[in-house]
């Protein structure tokens, strides 16, 4: 149920409070008030996308709120699984816009216009003149079987994902015939890359080995000369090792005088033992050092393999490696091309199988609910003045292979007694498509949370024909809050809450108002929609009779 609908600054609402009762919810006003407005509101509250002419003209952004309960256990857990509170099960929607962005709340929570679709398919069913366009296409008239026939919903999708698995698998057989024209000259070029690199018998990282290893073979002689002129710094005469020798006989001979000399004559000990072994370490590394020329000729050799082998196939050695195996996975994959081949078959006519089976099962349920629904239809198209009126779903005769399955479904319907069964587009008028829509709407809403919103469905209707589309609109409202917008007194005169749309001008701005109809307030509404601006004295008695008259009918719904 929708309890509460604020709306501010939107077209040509300033700020209008829209309290809705239970039961059947009536709005009427003249052509033009702005009734549209109301249900506009409520559709970019759930997600539609508002553009910036829907801001009122001198404000700067629009505001819409939503009071909601539901006891819908999946729009429950909708909820819940987005961490969204809800409490007392009541939904409060809000959205701002101000040209530039929009911000929706759900219970608090900013959400995305996505998700808030998601919960108006809970929440709210519209029925609008544009709606009666689902009985013209052809192609919506599935979906009518479909929406009744809750328990195939499962097995459609299991339909849809082997008619895709199918199609994927059917896919890679004809890449593998279209391409086999190509696959000797691709093997061979994939044959001759994999043998070079396996020539190369590359090891991961020894490119960063043989780089390091190079750096010093190409700089041995320079490392050599530097040593050698280092060593003799330490071992010629008056070098760094007779000179910490003699700075150690200097400070020793005269240390015995003071002994704060004695941390000196330490550190001169501990740089002569240093000189040592500077000396020493220079002289062991001199002694091994040994420049082998094969070596640098083998590893220079060594790495130009392995940069040429970059230039081609990657600029490391991981690249390559890496390049190597996908190399052996396509050839494997060329090799094994008959063997694979033999299996996508076996899987397609295993998947073509489970396919006939899941859509078979489905194609008869549809048929057992087209006929029920059938039934209900002709049942109600009496109750709404289309006496004799039937409804049947052609089933084509050949099946179709689809992501629905089998079916391609065509309504047929029949409006007049003797005559044959026709498409609906080509026989019903505007009239009577409406009534079927009503009809079928009745028979398809399995959810008493949800709201349902008419939008002028008494086009094409008048007389005794719109007091008995009232009555059944009356008796829906029995289990679902329904509100309507109608001309029709015979329509307006079963609500259970009236709101008048009235619109108010005056010399700067143009403004359109909300109001709650109290008695009398209904009675002079119906009289308008009677008699238009004509009130007389007799219409007002008509108007009492007819409330009176509605009120007995209403006890008998």
């Amino acid at each position: 149920m929708i309890y509460e609908l604020v709306i501010e600054n939107f077209i040509l609402i300033e700020k209008q409070q829209v309290v809705f009762g239970d039961g059947l919810n009536i709005i009427t006003g003249e052509t033009g008030a702005g009734k549209s407005i109301i249900f506009d509101a409520i559709r970019v509250l759930l997600g539609q996308s508002p553009s910036k002419d829907k801001v009122r003209k001198g404000a700067d952004k629009f505001r819409i709120e939503a009071v909601f309960q539901s006891d819908d256990l999946e729009l429950a857990k909708l909820l819940t699984d987005n961490d969204i509170l809800i409490e007392d099960e009541q939904i409060i929607i809000s959205r701002v816009f101000d040209n530039k962005k929009s911000i929706i709340r759900v219970n608090g929570r900013t959400c995305l216009s996505s998700f808030v679709k998601k919960l108006g398919e809970y929440l709210i069913d519209f029925h609008g003149q544009r709606d009666n366009s689902i009985l013209l296409n052809t192609n919506t008239h599935l979906d009518i079987i479909d929406q009744y026939a809750l328990d195939i919903k499962d097995d459609l999708k299991q339909i849809e994902q082997i008619f895709y698995d199918y199609n994927r698998v059917d896919e890679k057989i004809k890449d593998i015939l279209d391409n086999a024209e190509s696959i000797d000259k691709k093997l061979d070029f994939i044959n001759y890359q994999i043998d070079e690199i396996e020539k190369a018998n590359l090891i991961p990282d020894e490119d960063v080995e043989i780089e390091s290893r190079l750096k010093l073979l190409r700089n041995s002689e320079y490392i050599y000369k530097n040593l050698m002129n280092t060593r003799a710094l330490f071992t010629e005469s008056m070098g760094i090792i007779d000179l910490s020798d003699k700075m150690l006989a200097n400070i020793s001979q005269v240390k015995e005088y003071d002994s704060n000399l004695d941390s000196v004559y330490d550190l001169a000990q501990e740089m002569s033992n240093i000189a040592d072994e500077i000396n020493i370490g220079i002289r062991n590394y001199l002694d091994s050092f040994e420049l082998d020329e094969e070596e640098l000729y083998n590893l220079e050799s060594r790495i130009d393999v392995i940069n040429n082998l970059k230039l081609k196939y990657g600029s490391k050695l991981s690249d390559i490696l890496d390049l190597y195996q996908k190399l052996v996975d396509e050839r494997t994959e060329i090799i094994n091309s008959e063997k694979t081949l033999i299996e996508l078959n076996k899987r397609k006519d295993e998947l073509k199988k489970q396919y006939d089976d899941k859509a078979k099962k489905v194609s008869e349920k549809r048929k057992f609910y087209a006929n029920e629904i059938q039934i209900k239809v002709e049942s109600i198209l009496d109750e709404l003045n289309i006496k004799g009126g039937k409804l049947k779903f052609v089933f084509d005769e050949e099946p179709i292979f689809s992501k629905r399955g089998f079916d391609n479904v065509q309504i047929y319907a029949l409006t007049n007694v003797g005559e044959d069964f026709k498409p609906i587009k080509k026989i019903a008028s505007g009239g009577e498509i409406s009534r079927i829509m009503l009809a079928l709407k009745s028979i398809l809403n399995k959810n008493e949370s949800k709201v349902l919103i008419y939008d002028e469905i008494d086009t094409g209707i008048s007389g005794n024909t719109a007091e008995v589309v009232a009555q059944n609109l009356y008796k829906l409202s029995t289990k679902n809050q329904i509100i309507s917008v109608t001309h029709l007194p015979q329509i307006a005169v079963f609500g259970d809450t009236h709101i008048i749309i009235s619109k108010n001008t005056d010399l700067i701005s143009t403004t359109t108002e909300v109001i709650h109809a109290n008695e009398e307030q209904i009675k002079l509404e119906l009289s308008r929609l009677i008699a238009g601006t004509n009130i007389t004295e007799n219409t007002l008695k008509h108007v009492t009779e007819m409330v009176n008259t509605t009120l007995e009918k209403k006890q008998q719904c």
